[in-house]
């Protein structure tokens, strides 16, 4: 069985299908029958030119055949020339290429890697660029840490051809760069295919296309999939949808699904077109239109390009409340249905425009205008209290300003021994520690930290980051850049009968007294004013709040969860054990 082994670098293929025979060809054989260095010269056999390590030039075809095992450590090219007889190639017959760590075997246009009827098992990276292929596997097996990372040509060939059974597994990325037309790209060819990739990731796909993946005949395929756009008014909730291609778009269906319970079907209209109908049963989570056209039968509807077509007037959207921290509150999903694609439904792309509200992480406020520019300040938006050790600051931008900036450490109300500024703080990276436990980031405590960008800053390259109690990794917050930095919460709101948590006996408070000219009755807990219907909204959003978190700290961490922590913190050159910090 041939093993291909890729220890934390790419194989890399370029190029296209080689001959599929040594003949006539100049061939250097791996001799030795262990593991040997593929870069040292004694290990390959001679045919007329002395023994150097094969780099594929003019009909050079490197076999590995002895059952030896051929260890790349620094970088070779395969098959970069052409000549009468064919390029030069790889040909593994029997044995192993095992690239390690630093190395790299770059199999160069017009060159490939022929396994030659061998099983072939995948177990790090493997890289095809350029129309490159892996060709004549007798099986092939993606283990479960393996990444498959594909540079997609227009050409319609598969770059992995199995003979038999392909076994899928581990990471899938697609890099569109090399094409924009929509229509299926064949990735793995095989006499059968099995299992999935549990993660994939796509870049240089077009701003309205979307990514689908089929497997069907033996042949894993991935799509690209030209699709309309809906737009989303954050300001008025209401929602058109838009054709942004350059010809009429074929479209039958469409739905629009909220799992938050966020649309107002009464708000929805459909399309604004002849022969689109209502398809029934729409909700708070689902509303659809269908098109039955002027007569039975009719098959779709043209949809004209880049004429915006109002669906829903205002109120259809509204911003829900999020049920737990982080979850995305953003959350509609769009399908459609295109009669050239088949009937099963696509995603559609979905926009969001107008006043972005963040209501579900924490923020990195930064003043951007006037005198205050560049102060910043730490809140946490959402209802949830969250435990923070650390957090971070990073720019690649505008430099951070280390002398103006106001750490934690220090700070009134804080434990002076709690946090502490990381050593390697500097004009590129803010970063402070909890020696130990941890500090409550809620929506009552703003945590300022002083001016960390100097006037005339750039908004761009910021990114905001936190470790939260018992996690080993960071968490991306979000950065806000603002006029004024906000308020935190009253420690109050939706607490209508004052006993610091907000659940059923505050509805019945507020049931009670609604109504009233003022909010005396119900611990001035509302949002101002006399008690009304909006103080219910404030109950709902509140709703499982308990406001003497505000001023808890979280235990301190075990001593698994401390190491986990020095190791995370070991690529920032940052430690925290023991009490100390370097």
């Amino acid at each position: 069985m041939f093993r291909l082994t890729v220890y934390r670098v790419a194989i890399i293929a370029a190029g296209s299908l080689a001959a599929a025979s040594a003949s006539a060809q100049n061939v250097v054989n791996f001799l030795p029958t262990g593991a040997a260095d593929w870069g040292v010269g004694a290990n390959w056999s001679d045919y007329g030119f002395g023994n150097n390590p094969p780099e594929g030039q003019f009909e050079e075809v490197a076999v590995i055949g002895l059952g030896g095992t051929a260890q790349v450590t620094t970088a070779f090219p395969v098959g970069t020339d052409t000549g009468p007889n064919g390029p030069g190639r790889l040909e593994v017959q029997n044995g192993t290429v095992q690239i390690q760590n630093g190395g790299l075997l770059g199999l160069s246009d017009p060159g490939s890697l022929d396994v030659v009827d061998r099983a072939a098992v995948i177990n790090d990276r493997l890289h095809i660029q350029g129309g490159g292929q892996l060709l004549n596997a007798q099986t092939l097996t993606f283990g479960s840490g393996a990444t498959y990372k594909l540079d997609l040509t227009p050409a319609t060939t598969s770059p992995i051809e199995v003979n038999g059974a392909a076994n899928l597994g581990g990471s899938l990325e697609l890099d569109f760069s090399g094409v924009t037309a929509a229509g299926s790209y064949p990735l793995i060819s095989a006499g059968s295919i099995s299992g999935d990739f549990t993660h994939v990731s796509a870049t240089g796909i077009g701003a309205a296309q979307t990514l689908s993946l089929s497997s069907a005949g033996g042949v894993y395929a991935a799509s690209l999939n030209n699709v309309p756009v809906l737009t989303i008014d954050r300001d008025t909730g209401a929602a058109t949808i838009e054709n942004p291609h350059g010809s009429p778009y074929s479209l039958d269906g469409f739905s629009i699904r909220s799992a938050l319970g966020a649309l107002d079907a009464s708000a929805f209209s459909g399309l604004p077109r002849s022969g689109w109908e209502n398809a029934g049963g729409n909700s708070a989570n689902i509303v659809a239109d269908t098109y039955e056209g002027p007569s039975a039968g009719s098959p779709s509807d043209a949809l004209p390009s880049s004429t915006p077509l109002a669906v829903a007037g205002t109120g259809f959207w509204t911003l829900p409340a999020a049920p737990a921290f982080l979850q995305a509150t953003e959350e509609l999903i769009f399908e459609v249905t295109d009669p050239t694609l088949g009937p099963t439904p696509v995603r559609g792309i979905v926009e969001y425009t107008g006043t972005k509200v963040v209501n579900n992480n924490i923020v990195l406020y930064i003043d951007n205008d006037g005198a205050d520019a560049g102060q910043a300040a730490m809140l946490n938006s959402t209802g949830f209290a969250q435990g923070v050790e650390v957090y971070r600051v990073s720019s690649s931008g505008s430099p951070l300003q280390t002398d103006s900036w106001i750490p934690l450490e220090g700070q009134s109300g804080l434990d002076n021994d709690t946090w502490q500024v990381s050593a390697q703080s500097d004009s590129t990276a803010l970063l402070e520690v909890t020696e130990e436990g941890s500090s409550v980031f809620d929506r009552f405590t703003r945590y300022d930290i002083g001016q960390i960008l100097d006037s005339g800053f750039s908004e761009s390259g910021l990114t905001f980051e936190f470790l939260l109690d018992g996690d080993s990794t960071f968490t991306l917050g979000e950065v806000v850049f603002v006029s004024e930095l906000p308020d935190a919460d009253p420690a109050n709101l939706g607490d209508f009968n004052g006993d610091g948590i907000v659940n059923a006996a505050d509805y019945t408070l507020w049931r009670d007294n609604l109504g009233d000219p003022d909010e005396s009755n119900i611990n001035s807990a509302g949002d101002g004013g006399g008690v009304t219907q909006s103080d219910y909204l404030v109950w709902r959003d509140n709703y499982g709040v308990s406001y003497s978190l505000a001023a808890s700290t979280a235990q301190a961490p075990e001593p698994a969860s401390m190491a986990a922590l020095a190791v995370l913190l070991a690529g920032v050159c940052c430690r925290r054990v023991n009490g100390l910090m370097t």
